[in-house]
């Protein structure tokens, strides 16, 4: 493979049903490096459509796949490298978002976040990681927040439950790594996505601040897109990024700088 493209690998993106979404994004600037793509979320029929819209439409798959059923995952990667022939990259954007704060969240909301943004992340991980093992090598990164490394007055289960997704990122990397596999961790700041929302007023709160939430604004002075995530997941899979693991990469126009 050249330092410059993913022609003949092949890249499961978990995570990936929503059009504006960083999985999608991710395995849309994939596909057009060459990659194969399975793409997989929870609404299978949205994943159809999608998959038929990335370059090279045929040589990608499309899975249903809900994160928190270890069955279901066991089942979308013997599929996947049936179909594929191996898997090279993981991505793991897969993820739920709450905006209430501590002494609100339910016990509920707290179980629902950690069972699909962090036990997600590990079930799918654990999986793939395990067909990487016996190959000798692949690439996985999980998207996390910077929600995990800079607390405000809202989100505390999203923000906990990405930590946790840092946290286990680190230790699979120093696991994984004799057996040359990387693992990484990008954490997406303010990103205008569904997540986000398309409030132009919430928009302008994160980049200018806002003292009442103890939160800083963005440096750069503009909303961050999902292609700026992708480009970053997408570097850390590829050939140019063969010697980073363990890394925690903030994508995010400074916000958490100050």
């Amino acid at each position: 493979m050249s330092l410059s493209t993913f022609e003949g690998k092949s890249v499961l993106v978990v995570g990936g049903g929503t059009r504006d979404g960083i999985g999608f994004a991710t395995a849309q600037m994939l596909a057009e490096q060459g990659a194969r793509i399975a793409l997989a979320d929870l609404d299978g029929e949205r994943v159809r459509e999608l998959v038929a819209d990335l370059p090279g439409g045929e040589r990608h798959s499309a899975h249903a796949l809900d994160v928190t059923d270890e069955a279901a995952i066991a089942h979308v990667v013997e599929a996947v490298v049936q179909n594929h022939g191996a898997l090279d990259g993981l991505v793991v954007a897969a993820g739920l978002y709450s905006p209430e704060s501590f002494t609100t969240t339910s016990r509920a909301t707290w179980d629902r976040m950690f069972a699909v943004n962090a036990t997600g992340a590990f079930l799918v991980s654990q999986t793939v990681a395990k067909h990487m093992l016996e190959r000798g090598r692949g690439r996985i990164v999980l998207v996390a927040s910077i929600g995990a490394r800079q607390p405000q007055l809202t989100a505390a289960a999203y923000g906990a439950s990405k930590a946790a997704v840092i946290q286990l990122g680190r230790y699979m990397a120093l696991e994984l790594a004799r057996k040359n596999i990387t693992v990484n961790i990008v954490c997406p700041g303010s990103t205008a996505t569904s997540m986000m929302g398309t409030d132009p007023v919430r928009h302008e709160i994160a980049i200018n601040g806002n003292l009442a939430q103890w939160r800083l604004g963005i440096p750069l002075g503009r909303m961050a897109q999902a292609a700026d995530q992708a480009a970053a997941i997408t570097f850390l899979l590829g050939e140019t990024g063969r010697h980073i693991t363990g890394q925690v990469v903030t994508v995010d126009g400074g916000q958490s700088f100050l």
